[in-house]
């Protein structure tokens, strides 16, 4: 995914465990990602190329945990909530309007990945 600001963030979705079972809990959130980013909530099939150029937007949460590697160093990991689809990015002013009604706590990517 790409940022108005051309910033980017990868969201992967491990479709197949390590015993090579399907990842139902993966699988539904691709499912659900998906049908948000396309807005259409009736499809039965996904062709991942149909995502290209599609837009979604999310409030972004971070959880800083301590790094596996090094316990005195944290890593930190970004969740999409709140997905909603998005017809483009918004223009700055919308931001602005966004921002003052919103009382979630939500965070902009912009400011996220600024």
């Amino acid at each position: 995914m790409v940022i108005a600001s051309g910033q980017k963030h990868i969201e992967r979705f491990s479709l197949i465990r390590n015993d090579g079972e399907i990842n139902e809990g993966a699988l539904n959130a691709f499912s659900h990602f998906a049908k948000t980013a396309l807005n259409n909530f009736n499809l039965d099939e996904i062709d991942h190329n149909d995502l290209v150029g599609c837009y979604i937007k999310a409030t972004v949460e971070h959880e800083k945990v301590p790094s596996k590697n090094d316990p005195a160093k944290t890593v930190t990991f970004l969740r999409l909530t709140d997905q909603a689809p998005a017809s483009g990015f918004e223009k700055e002013e919308e931001k602005e309007k966004s921002n003052e009604s919103d009382t979630s706590g939500g965070i902009d990517l912009d400011d996220l990945l600024g």
